[in-house]
């Protein structure tokens, strides 16, 4: 049986995520603008648990090297304060992580479960491959009758979606409206009365954007609380892109305009600065009303290739962070499954070149699925043929090349003997 996430095409497992939820209304009606409750029942509220539960993190816990601090935080909100209870590292073993829980009601957060978990490791790699840029996540794990966190805001888009249990959440209108930045603890005095008030069931979701505060807690009475943060768009702004295409256009101005060589007016850094007295304003005006002049004529500068290179840039950092490919187990030539570190293990500079045509359409997914000793690329889920791969071979290939090598080079030290004699002779 085949879960929405592992879905080959990412817009279409996006599209169950927020169903019935139509994308382009989604994204008219709600992305970067205000937060949404989508209720679910049926198939969406009974699939939920396969995501993650709380036997999935406890066998995690005893098959995986997890650590207190740089994998799993343990903590309360009580009277107003964030309780931390949690070493700040050592192992965070099945039997210290569930006495935190059961006994301390202590909220679990779990780090980067996509790592050790393959239906959340499709989830996020099929929405990376959506949005084109990094995607996390986070488990919250809390007992009934309790509270983790202080209300406070992030500075990333937000999908949560509701395992197991029930959660009452209350949404305020943010401080700073699509902040780049992650708020402090923040006081109920400083928030004001919520915007939105609910609870969220096994299956519904919840979205808001970033710098929407927030805060959750579990009702008493009930069973225990287990939800998945999604959160992606992290420094993936409009300003994020002018820092990387701002630099190349000053240089291009430079080459082209001399206004931009020009040297600074004698002792402007000392007569202008913060410390400057105030008979210094005149020459403030006349740097201001240079810088303002400079400003308006670099917009020219950003050319195509600069804003191309820029791109590139940007997205480098992407290429290089995001997962690996999630295993496909219904794709042709797939080799067995392996685990995630055995695939980042790879070698990533093997020079390939494809052969045929290229992909057809956007929903044509292109996947390059490798492992120690394989690469393959798909397009949707026919194999790409590829020619100049420098992958490693078999065992008995890489004998023969070095049986070859090591002939190679017993014959060459004796052609570099013979020649060294050769000119001896001739001296």
């Amino acid at each position: 049986e085949e879960f929405w996430w592992e879905h080959d095409v990412p817009k279409e497992v996006f599209s169950r995520l927020i169903q019935p939820t139509d994308v382009d209304e989604f994204f008219q009606s709600f992305w970067e603008k205000q937060p949404v409750v989508i209720k679910r029942s049926g198939n969406a509220r009974a699939s939920s648990s396969s995501l993650f539960s709380r036997d999935s993190l406890d066998s995690i816990l005893k098959g995986e090297e997890i650590e207190f601090g740089l994998h799993m935080n343990a903590c309360r909100y009580v009277d107003g304060q964030r309780e931390n209870l949690s070493p700040q590292c050592g192992r965070a073993s099945s039997s210290k992580v569930w006495k935190l829980f059961d006994k301390e009601k202590a909220t679990l957060q779990f780090h980067q479960p996509q790592q050790y978990q393959d239906s959340l490791w499709h989830l996020c790699a099929a929405l990376e491959a959506y949005f084109g840029c990094l995607v996390g996540s986070n488990i919250y794990m809390t007992p009934p009758g309790s509270q983790g966190l202080a209300p406070h805001h992030d500075d990333v888009e937000v999908f949560i979606i509701q395992l197991e249990g029930s959660k009452h959440w209350r949404l305020y209108k943010p401080l700073d409206v699509l902040s780049r930045t992650c708020s402090r603890d923040l006081e109920q005095k400083d928030i004001g009365e919520p915007s939105h008030d609910f609870t969220l069931n096994p299956g519904d979701l919840l979205y808001f954007p970033r710098g929407t505060i927030h805060q959750a807690d579990t009702p008493a009475g009930g069973s225990h609380s287990t939800h998945i943060t999604i959160s992606t768009y992290q420094r993936w702004s409009n300003s994020d892109l002018l820092h990387a295409v701002l630099p190349a256009a000053v240089e291009a101005a430079c080459s082209g305009h001399v206004n931009f060589r020009k040297g600074l007016p004698l002792r402007v850094m000392s007569e202008n600065g913060t410390a400057s007295t105030e008979h210094a304003g005149a020459q403030v005006s006349s740097l201001l009303s240079m810088l303002q002049d400079l400003t308006k004529s670099l917009s020219s500068n950003v050319t195509e290739e600069i804003t191309r290179r820029a791109v590139d840039a940007v997205n480098a950092d992407f290429v290089s962070s995001r997962l690996p490919p999630p295993p496909q187990p219904n794709a042709a030539n797939v080799p067995a499954k392996k685990k995630k570190k055995d695939a980042e293990d790879c070698l990533s500079d093997s020079r390939v070149s494809p052969c045929g045509d290229a992909p057809s359409s956007e929903d044509q997914q292109v996947r390059l699925l490798y492992a120690p000793g394989y690469l393959n690329v798909l397009i949707g889920e026919k194999p790409l043929e590829l020619s100049g791969m420098d992958g490693e071979g078999s065992d008995e290939e890489e004998e023969a090349e070095e049986e070859e090598s090591n002939d190679g080079g017993s014959n060459k030290g004796e052609e570099e003997d013979d020649e060294e004699e050769e000119e001896e002779e001739e001296e």
